[in-house]
């Protein structure tokens, strides 16, 4: 009987144990909902990873392949990673920039053949659109990391744009003996890196001195920045040509037997088309890096900072570290698209940098929806389609038909592309395919 009455005593102990670990675990289990929900912003800071040492185990839980990331993100991240991952590159190894690298590959195979076509003078203008399409989405990308992920308020892009623009025309340019400016006629790709370096400074000396600043602060004084670039070339004959621009960078594709980087084109058409191309490619290359970056743990870090970045800090993250990264980031792709444009056009102009390109490229990002790359990038392609459509029918609505002339046609256009940015913030504050909980339109 006593030998009962213990092992009753020890099941029943046993069964108090048990109900223990399931009320345990229950509790847990409830306790990590909120947190699997990834609305915590210190949730979403730590599996930042990489701060925590070797035992954090969020690094061990990290899988190799983006496309798990949604799982242990909030709704809002899990629909970003899911527009962002998915797709036509997405089962391709290294992604877009594979088929970008594909792409320059081919065109430069193109170019080697003694092939040529012409074609009607509306697709030049097509052609120089879509390339300007093209450079505007490299500095897209990383207004998208700093605003769309990080909430860094940057209304000076173009000053990145205009440092890899500006420096690779002085390095590179041979100026004419008739024209203003400066240029040391040096090999092109130096001047193409030294414009991404100075971009890169100059992203991370404004980064320096202006991050801690308040968002509306931070604003104003990155839109100065920029025009304080802009007024500078623009009355400085020499070096920076004033408002002539510098002219005599060597271009990318040029047609056979004249000066350039590549003089294989048989056929003006074949050197835009090319060039296009080629730039595609690139941008195909920066799109993937950026995509992959917003996907990592690193991204996940920098949408914490933007959901409440005094969580993030108590988290043990320096947030004014990565934002001074996200900064640099940004000023890289721009800088390239500067240089790009400098090899594109031939020249160095203050109306490339105008605060005009600021407007266009934020709007785009706006309609698209900010922190998706592939919506912010549709957005843009949206506003450069109308800037487009606006272009092919000038004439016919200034001269044919008479209606207005070019000044009113030029100022209806600004107003159109305003009206189309303001239906949007009225019916989607989110645009096409942005989260409207992860940019927090509706308080």
């Amino acid at each position: 009987m006593t030998a009962d009455r213990e092992r009753g005593g020890d099941d029943h102990e046993r069964g108090g144990d048990d109900r223990e670990a399931h009320g345990d675990a229950d509790r847990e289990r409830a306790g990590d909902g909120p947190e699997q929900g990834g609305d915590g912003p210190a949730d979403t800071a730590s599996d930042g990873g990489g701060d925590h040492g070797d035992g954090d185990p969020t690094t061990a839980q990290t899988p190799a392949t983006d496309g798990g990331d949604a799982a242990r993100v909030g709704p809002a991240e899990t629909a970003t990673l899911a527009v962002d991952g998915d797709g036509v590159f997405a089962s391709l190894p290294g992604g877009a920039a594979t088929v970008g690298v594909a792409v320059v590959v081919a065109t430069l195979g193109v170019l080697a053949l003694p092939v040529g076509f012409d074609l009607p003078g509306f697709a030049f203008v097509v052609m120089e659109e879509a390339t300007l399409f093209v450079l505007y989405a490299m500095v897209l990308l990383g207004l998208n990391l700093q605003f769309g992920d990080t909430g860094i308020i940057n209304f000076g892009p173009v000053l990145f744009l205009g440092l890899g623009l500006y420096a690779t025309a002085l390095i590179s340019a041979d100026v004419p003996g008739f024209a203003s400016g400066t240029g040391l006629d040096l090999f092109w790709g130096l001047g193409l890196a030294v414009g991404i370096v100075a971009a890169v400074g100059g992203g991370l000396v404004l980064g320096a001195s202006s991050l801690r600043l308040r968002e509306d602060y931070l604003a104003i004084t990155t839109l100065a920045a920029a025009e304080i670039l802009f007024e500078i070339v623009r009355v400085f004959r020499d070096p920076f040509g004033g408002n002539r621009g510098l002219v005599g960078i060597p271009q990318l594709v040029v047609e056979t037997g004249t000066g350039g980087v590549l003089p294989l084109a048989e056929t003006a058409a074949l050197q835009d088309l090319a060039t296009l191309t080629l730039f595609t490619g690139l941008l195909l290359v920066a799109y993937e890096g950026f995509r992959r970056l917003s996907a990592s743990p690193y991204g996940r870090v920098l949408r914490s900072i933007q959901a409440d970045e005094d969580a993030t800090r108590g988290m043990g993250k320096s947030t004014y570290s990565y934002k001074l990264q996200v900064f640099a980031f940004g000023a890289v792709v721009a800088g390239l698209a500067g240089g790009l444009m400098g090899m594109f056009f031939g020249s160095a102009d203050p109306a490339l940098i105008s605060i005009d390109v600021t407007v266009i490229i934020w709007i785009g990002m706006m309609i698209g929806g900010a922190g998706n790359h592939r919506g912010a990038i549709t957005g843009l392609a949206i506003v450069m389609s109308f800037e487009l459509f606006v272009r092919l029918t000038n004439s016919l609505v200034t001269q044919q038909l008479g209606l207005i002339d070019a000044t009113q046609f030029n100022a209806l256009r600004g107003g159109l592309i305003g009206l189309l940015l303001i239906l949007v913030i009225r019916y989607r504050p989110e645009g096409l395919f942005g989260d409207p909980e992860k940019l927090e339109v509706f308080k």
